[in-house]
């Protein structure tokens, strides 16, 4: 009856038509430098209570902005997550700084401390914190060890929009930096885009006019050609994309949250044998960018095996979409982590690589309503009992 796929864009409507048009005709300007940026960036810091925010070309862009803020040099270590994406690994490399990756804590995504008191050196620079598919991660105890250590704590929640860590918008409270992504898929989408959010105005200034190609907003003197930086600012069609956008994210927010609960009411009806994943604290709430599930220990079907199985059935999950693997086995880093490790990942990551044997990542977009659920639920419960007879790979209707 249907075919799901992991993501799904937003429905573009007549609030965004107009704040394209506005842009195009009403604005001075559509430059990375012009007025429509400052007002996105008002906007943005009274959506998430923050000094400063930063406009930038893609998620990617603001991590590396920020870590370029930090003059790293070569030897300078930067710890980031065991599981995360590519593009959290990438600007660390290319500021020429070592990646330390470090294992999570048992079922969770977040940092396991004591790996990072461990693995603290004078040649730590940065610790980067992600939560994966929304869920939080940023722990009071790591939040502690940073500032004991004057550490740069950085949250990459490109996927965290609307995640609650400790009562407050990951990325967005006093003791850390948060950088975004807007990217065509995200809650926040302007196609492609990120931002920055951090309280040290001074900081802010920075880095803003690193992202500006040196140029300094608001100097008395000439910046330009004085101080080092890149062209990484977003448009300001983007911007007027993203002002229209901002509007819509609380009921964005909900929608995305009620199908989380969904799937977990559904499947602990049919399949109670999935746990759902839980957040660490009542003041931690994930905003559901995907809804996560993981299979038991004691089974030998491992979250691979059932991806493949969901996507002959129709439901095509990250897991199978994206071949999800912790980042020291991907090949692009593996030059970094012999660096670090000679330990098989297996044995250096217990906890991640247990956790990525195990997890059912399901989505959460637009596409996916009651009915939907309730079909996928049933053919996911048959996959887990190996039923594959059950499950017959239906090609209409696209789901995203």
């Amino acid at each position: 009856m249907y075919k799901i796929k992991p993501n799904m864009p937003p429905l573009r409507d007549a609030e965004d038509q107009s704040a394209i048009t506005r842009a195009i005709f009403n604005c001075e300007g559509l430059s990375g430098s012009d007025a429509i940026i400052d007002e996105y960036e008002a906007a943005l810091c009274k959506t998430f209570g923050v000094q400063n925010a930063i406009a930038v070309s893609s998620g990617t862009a603001a991590i590396y902005a920020v870590l370029r803020n930090l003059d790293l040099r070569p030897g300078d270590e930067v710890m980031v997550p065991a599981i995360a994406a590519t593009m959290t690994v990438q600007p660390i490399l290319e500021c020429g700084a070592q990646p330390i990756f470090i294992d999570s804590q048992k079922d969770s995504f977040a940092l396991d401390v004591n790996m990072v008191k461990r693995l603290y050196s004078d040649h730590t620079k940065a610790v980067i914190t992600v939560p994966m598919w929304g869920y939080p991660v940023t722990s009071p105890g790591l939040k502690s060890f940073c500032k004991e250590k004057s550490l740069t704590l950085l949250v990459d929640t490109a996927q965290g929009v609307g995640t609650i860590e400790q009562g407050l918008q990951a990325g967005a409270s006093k003791d850390v930096i948060g950088c975004f992504s807007t990217h065509e898929n995200k809650f926040l989408s302007t196609g492609e885009g990120g931002f920055i959010l951090l309280n040290d105005t001074e900081k802010a200034d920075d880095i803003r006019t690193f992202v500006r190609a040196g140029n300094r907003k608001g100097s008395a003197v000439k910046t330009f050609n004085h101080e080092p930086g890149f062209n990484l600012k977003l448009n300001g069609l983007a911007a007027g994309l993203g002002l229209s956008q901002l509007k819509k994210l609380p009921l964005t927010l909900e929608a995305r949250r009620n199908n989380g609960v969904a799937w977990i009411n559904t499947l602990g009806q049919v399949a109670p044998e999935l746990e759902p994943f839980s957040p660490s604290s009542g003041n931690d709430i994930p905003c559901y960018y995907s809804a996560i599930f993981l299979l038991p220990n004691n089974v030998s079907l491992t979250a691979k095996d059932l991806a493949a199985r969901l996507s002959k059935a129709g439901i095509d999950t990250a897991v199978h979409k994206y071949d999800i693997e912790l980042m020291p086995d991907c090949p692009v880093f593996a030059n970094a982590y012999q660096m670090q490790s000679s330990q098989p990942t297996k044995d250096a990551f217990p906890h991640a690589s247990n956790l990525l044997e195990r997890v059912v990542i399901l989505p959460t977009h637009r596409g996916i309503t009651p009915e939907v659920i309730a079909w996928a639920s049933e053919k996911i419960a048959a996959c887990c009992a190996g039923d594959n007879t059950a499950v017959p790979r239906l090609e209409t209707p696209n789901l995203g």
